[in-house]
């Protein structure tokens, strides 16, 4: 397997496993935040605030393995370095022809 491919399978996992843990976590969080409404109806406005906070930083760990996978994504590109005529290096994308 090459660098390429590696690191798109690196990709795919990164997302497909950093979904998975919040998804159960806003599954969990939802579900006792009905079950706190519903044993005690009076704190549902307080039991609700907490759960949408719980629920952005849930959200925010799956955001954070797409950019992850995204990274990976510009690591699996392969790259071609020129050099121009003031000295600087540049990178540049490669078209990869079969």
């Amino acid at each position: 397997m090459d660098s390429h491919a590696a690191a798109l399978l690196a990709m795919g996992i990164a997302v497909g496993l950093g979904a998975i843990g919040p998804g159960i976590g806003m599954g969990t969080a939802v579900a006792s935040a009905i079950d706190a409404t519903a044993r005690q109806p009076e704190v549902e406005g307080k039991a609700r605030v907490l759960m949408f906070i719980g629920l952005a930083f849930m959200e925010a760990l799956a955001l954070y393995a797409l950019v992850i996978a995204f990274i990976l994504l510009g690591q699996a590109t392969p790259k071609e370095q020129h050099v121009s005529d003031a000295g600087q290096t540049t990178y540049v994308a490669q078209t990869v022809q079969k």
